[in-house]
This record gives C-alpha cells, sequence and structure tokens, in this order.
C-alpha cells in the first residue's frame, strides 16, 4: 500500500530488476533517492544492506545478481564500521566476498577498479585473518602489474610489519 501510494505521487516507478520474476522500483529522480537515503540513520542502512545481502543469498537472484549481493554485505560493513561496532565475522565475509570479486575480475589486469576493490576490502578486513593477508599479497601483486613499484614496496613493508606485531 505504501510502495503504491509513492507510486502515485510520482516518487517512485517500476524498474527493471535484472532478475526474473522479481519486482524493482526506483526513485524517479536522483535527489529523492538520495534524500531518503541520507536521512537513514548508519545503524538502519547497515541493517537493511545485510538483510538484502542474506536475501539475495538466499534467492534464485544469487546467481544473477553476485555483485550486488558483495556490494550489501560490504555496505553493511562500512556502516558498522562507521558506527565503531563492526564484528568480525561480517568484516571477515564483506573482506572475502569482496577479495572474490576482486579475482572474478582479474582479467581485467591493471585495472583501477580491480585495486579500488581490494583496498574497499582491507579497510573493513579484521586485522590478518587469512582473507585480510591474502588481500595484502593481492594488493602488493596488483601494484607490481601495474609498474607502480614504490607504492608496492611500501605495502608490502607494512604489512611484514603488521606480522611482526602480531607475532610479538
Amino acid at each position: 500500500a505504501r510502495l503504491e501510494e509513492l507510486v502515485r505521487g510520482d516518487l517512485v516507478r517500476p524498474a527493471e530488476s535484472g532478475a526474473p520474476g522479481l519486482a524493482a522500483y526506483a526513485f524517479t529522480h536522483l535527489t529523492l533517492q538520495n534524500a531518503a537515503y541520507d536521512a537513514m540513520p548508519y545503524a538502519q542502512r547497515a541493517d537493511m544492506h545485510r538483510a538484502v545481502s542474506r536475501w539475495i543469498d538466499g534467492h534464485d537472484t544469487a546467481a544473477a545478481l553476485p555483485d550486488l549481493a558483495v556490494h550489501h554485505v560490504e555496505r553493511a560493513a562500512h556502516y558498522q564500521s562507521q558506527l565503531g561496532r563492526l564484528e568480525d565475522p561480517l568484516a571477515e565475509e564483506a573482506a572475502t566476498r569482496l577479495l572474490d570479486l576482486a579475482f572474478r575480475t582479474l582479467n581485467l589486469e591493471g585495472d583501477p577498479a580491480i585495486l579500488s576493490i581490494v583496498d574497499k576490502a582491507l579497510a573493513i578486513a579484521p586485522p590478518l585473518c587469512p582473507a585480510t593477508v591474502e588481500l595484502h599479497a593481492e594488493r602488493v601483486r596488483l601494484l607490481t602489474t601495474m609498474g607502480r613499484y614504490e607504492e608496492a614496496r611500501t605495502a608490502l613493508a607494512d604489512l611484514r610489519d603488521k606480522i611482526g606485531r602480531a607475532h610479538v
């Protein structure tokens, strides 16, 4: 009923979902979308992104929309981090899924977007879990492949320092 009111008020319109049999709606203007999202507290944003990622994972849409599920779990982790209450299981899941996304797109070798995905994952990954170490190694490899050798050396030295501090 509320969705119908939004359609009648010309705030949202039916849209293509990208998944068979799934209804979707889009805001009629980006400003409306931004205002609605900006009005939402971080905790609510995190909960909604997590719920959407779980919903996608639990339905046939997961195969059709794998990157969308990754986006939502990463956003959930990001907002939990902003609130200072990021739990390691969510952080590790988001980091691992972002790493998987980066590996799926490695045929775009040298594309800065892959480095951006790895950096997003590192920003939320728990310290020195296996996925985090793999992310750091992948970041060094990507920087080297892109010819950014000084950044790669710095990233490798940072990783060695983190590992060294963890074993003290």
